[in-house]
């Protein structure tokens, strides 16, 4: 384009994946030459590639991994619990760019402010990086909450991951943003996990019929004097069968400052759980309880949580269809590989995986 934004010369060039810029020194020298530009007189380079999002769609890109604050294991799955399409009900969610057994954790915790809530659990990075040497892992995103307010630990973690595995690209992208100390009410909504279907497994932790968004944590946090402390799916909550329910979710929340939170529920599939089809068993129930060892609560109601006590809430499982029985031996080590299902309830309930 010139001084006037008249388009002089357009080109397109086929990616050259091993070396990028090749291609984009290609189309540069096409336009130049159609266009009777010297490179002298060009002041903006603007190139476009579909590289990234070739690599994606054909899953040709590198091995990758993904380490995330302890308790936040399944970000990536969870997601926003959208289904892409509202009204269809036998689709299936795309395979994860991160296969679950390739989410790792860290303990170590930011509060949305950007204050250290725990420390950084440095002596497990040398387990961390034997375990991705172990899975030939080609590249890894350091994915932490509340970088974007403090990237002590992300900046930390990738040093120390550095030294154990000089060779491995590392990734981390906090964006430093100021925060005025703001409080709201929060209205957070979390989805369980949906039916089986005749052919399909539910999806966990999708909302349905409805294509409601579920509360994120770091808006949340961002929002509201809240701490999550986790929010992961819930192992053996889809009803078993030939084709698995969904699963829910676990989820902890308390208080972020010395004062109670005052808790209105209204839920569903607490009190009942979702029922399996033709041979399918229930899903499980949804519970609600103040600490792990407390009483459960209604899924009704007005509540307080007392300044350090923690908030479980738990979301029910998607009902199985057909007999377990029936359930293929592939199916039920994928499951259990990806932590979905227990070693316990593939022996007892599916005879094992061999």
């Amino acid at each position: 384009m010139d001084a006037a934004s008249h388009v002089l010369a357009t080109t397109k060039t086929p990616t050259t994946p091993e070396a990028p810029a090749l291609a984009a020194l290609d189309g540069a020298q096409s336009v130049l030459a159609t266009s009777g530009v010297g490179w002298e007189q060009v002041s903006t380079f603007i190139h476009g590639t579909t590289l990234a999002t070739n690599a994606l769609i054909e899953r040709r890109g590198a091995r990758v991994a993904t380490i995330t604050t302890a308790g936040f294991r399944d970000i990536l799955e969870i997601a926003y619990e959208r289904r892409y399409s509202q009204y269809a009900i036998n689709i299936e969610k795309p395979d994860l760019i991160v296969p679950r057994k390739h989410a790792l954790t860290i303990g170590g915790r930011m509060n949305a402010q950007g204050g250290e809530i725990a420390p950084l659990d440095e002596a497990s990075a040398v387990a961390l990086a034997e375990a991705l040497r172990g899975e030939d892992i080609e590249a890894l995103a350091i994915c932490l909450m509340h970088a974007y307010a403090n990237p002590a630990h992300e900046q930390r973690l990738r040093a120390l991951l550095a030294t154990e595995l000089p060779d491995l690209p590392l990734r981390h992208a906090p964006e430093a943003v100021d925060l005025g100390h703001r409080q709201f009410a929060a209205e957070l909504v979390f989805s369980g996990g949906t039916g089986a279907r005749p052919t399909l497994d539910g999806l966990s932790a999708t909302a349905f019929p409805s294509g409601v968004w579920g509360s994120q944590v770091e808006t949340t946090e961002a929002a509201a004097p809240v701490l999550i402390h986790a929010r992961e799916l819930r192992a053996d909550s889809g009803g078993v069968g030939q084709y698995r329910g969904g699963l829910g979710q676990h989820i902890e929340i308390s208080s972020a400052i010395d004062e109670d939170i005052l808790l209105f529920l209204s839920v569903e599939h607490v009190d009942n759980p979702a029922k399996g089809r033709h041979g399918g068993l229930d899903g499980a129930k949804g519970r609600i309880r103040i600490g792990m060892d407390g009483p459960d609560l209604p899924s009704k109601g007005e509540f307080r949580i007392p300044t350090g006590k923690v908030l479980i809430f738990e979301t029910r499982g998607g009902g199985g269809f057909g007999p377990p029985e029936r359930r293929s031996r592939e199916a039920v080590m994928r499951d259990v590989g990806s932590g979905m299902v227990s070693n316990a309830v593939a022996e007892t309930v599916y005879g094992g995986t061999s």
